[in-house]
């Protein structure tokens, strides 16, 4: 079980709340999360010392001062919690995310008023994306921004639990700092955060362009059984699934030959794979947050920008339905595969990768200034 980061706010205003309306919403927001028990205690003098945050529908954000819940959470009831509450806790992860988080680094390169935002993949980095940044920087302004705890960035603690709200708020915090709406490219982790952004953020973002997402949940809400027959290729192996030693190299080997074929691991370069160790604890929290998504696809039809949907050939069977899926959804969507690429398309394939991505961009600016 997990205490979100609610009890901060119960906590402020503890004036207006009965210790059994504290105890109540206590023991709902100890909810499930990747089967196991985590409970992180918080002194009772923190309570009204604690960071400032704005609680918002897609994450959080630093303020001068605590501000007041939004209205599920003075709707306590001395017998229990509104009905309301309880919808806000069983979707969480589109409310909540906890708020010390560093200004993520970024490669930063090209002005102009078009500002495109490159997300990489888990376990990778900016640099990921360094060709097609020197290829978008002819006039535009190009952030590659590394994740929590990848590239750049301090080290995501071994210790620390995780959650991909928190990658999703620390780019919305980036986003915001442009002044502007910014076209969304992302590969994998990063297509399914960019598609996230532009789901609860629609006035931040101008267009998005994602190579194989891994929104997993519209297999679940579609019952797609070719796509999670797929899934359960990776998650029968109990090593793929274990606390204890997930995003170790035992179970690293077993995650990059899901997505590249057997013996892709052990024919990575010995620094390609330390790179990869070095934060394995977050992205292994990250993909048993991502296998646990339940976004559906009634979510993801809410998107309205410019959408294109990428995918490799070779790609895994899942990536491919989760496309279809999205396909479907989104209004407008375009869809792409490329010939010949599995699931690093964005790497092995750059050029006809970029290339998709460069089209989509200047169509979405030419109909964006129609």
């Amino acid at each position: 079980s997990y205490t979100l980061p609610l009890v901060l706010l119960l906590g402020s205003e503890r004036e207006g709340l009965s210790a059994g309306q504290i105890a109540a919403a206590d023991k709902l927001v100890r909810l499930p999360m990747h089967g196991r028990i985590r409970r992180r205690t918080i002194p009772p003098a923190s309570l009204t010392l604690a960071r400032p945050l704005a609680l918002t529908r897609g994450g959080c954000a630093a303020g001068p001062a605590i501000q007041r819940p939004p209205l599920a959470a003075r709707t306590l009831r001395a017998e229990g919690l509104s009905p309301r509450f309880v919808e806000y806790m069983r979707r969480w992860k589109d409310f909540v995310a906890p708020t010390v988080l560093p200004r993520l680094a970024a490669l930063e390169k090209g002005e102009g008023d078009e500002v495109v935002m490159l997300l990489h993949s888990s376990g990778s980095s900016s640099r990921q994306w360094r060709r097609l940044v020197d290829t978008l920087a002819k006039g535009r302004r190009v952030l590659a921004a590394d994740l929590l705890g990848s590239g750049d960035n301090p080290a995501w603690p071994d210790e620390e639990p995780f959650d991909v709200a928190q990658d999703r708020a620390a780019l919305l915090a980036r986003i915001e700092e442009v002044g502007t709406r910014v076209h969304l490219v992302g590969h994998s982790y990063g297509g399914f955060l960019a598609l996230s952004l532009a789901r609860l953020h629609p006035d931040r973002v101008a267009s998005v362009a994602v190579y194989d997402p891994v929104a997993f949940g519209v297999l679940f809400d579609a019952r797609d059984e070719e796509g999670l027959a797929d899934l359960d290729r990776a998650k029968r192996d109990p090593q793929f699934t274990e606390q204890a030693t997930g995003g170790g190299e035992a179970w690293f080997e077993r995650f990059v030959d899901y997505w590249n074929g057997d013996g892709a691991w052990k024919a990575l370069p010995a620094v390609t794979r330390e790179q990869f160790l070095r934060v394995g604890r977050k992205v292994y929290q990250e993909v048993m947050g991502l296998l646990t998504d339940r976004t559906t696809r009634a979510d993801w039809a809410t998107i309205s920008v410019p959408t294109l949907l990428l995918g490799g050939e070779q790609s895994p069977a899942a990536a491919k339905r989760v496309l279809a899926q999205l396909e479907a959804s989104i209004p407008g969507a375009r869809r792409v595969t490329v010939e010949g690429a599995g699931h690093m398309g964005p790497i092995t394939h750059a050029q006809r990768v970029n290339a998709a991505i460069l089209e989509h961009l200047d169509a979405a600016t030419s109909a964006g200034t129609s």
